[in-house]
């Protein structure tokens, strides 16, 4: 039902199912002793996870999408796609130093993975820091840079 709802541009109704779905695994009568195993976390809790962390960036619950963001970045299966969508919903507020420092922790956490150099790169030309911006910003021999 959530698909559903997204897919008809509900973006808030589509959240709140699937963070309603999410919340199962947290219920007590999930963690009781009677229960043959306990509901575990896996990777498709982080997975569905992720698609809320989306569903609020589509919805510009940006609040929401912080929040998810920065708790995705410790999860190894949906780290970049946090990191990128914690970037874009600062830039899309308009708050350029966040969203940089945001890109320069990533650049530290995933040092393979171009999308955040690039970005980078990117912001320091159109503020007009082309020298640094035309240098790489000291990383593009460390980084495959889609050249």
């Amino acid at each position: 039902y959530a698909v559903a709802q997204y897919n008809v541009k509900n973006y808030e109704a589509a959240y709140n199912i699937l963070n309603t779905y999410l919340s199962i695994p947290d219920m007590a009568m999930m963690q009781e002793n009677k229960m043959p195993e306990k509901v575990k976390k896996d990777s498709n809790y982080y997975y569905y996870k992720s698609q809320l962390m989306i569903i609020a960036y589509q919805g510009k619950m940006y609040d929401r999408t912080i929040e998810l963001s920065r708790e995705l970045l410790d999860q190894p299966s949906c780290a970049v796609s946090a990191g990128q969508h914690l970037y874009q919903t600062y830039m899309d507020q308009g708050d350029v130093t966040t969203a940089n420092q945001v890109l320069e922790d990533c650049i530290k956490r995933f040092p393979k993975e171009p999308w955040f150099l690039q970005n980078m790169i990117n912001n320091m030309v159109r503020s007009g820091n082309t020298d640094d911006g035309q240098k790489g910003h000291g990383g593009c021999g460390k980084v495959k840079c889609g050249r």
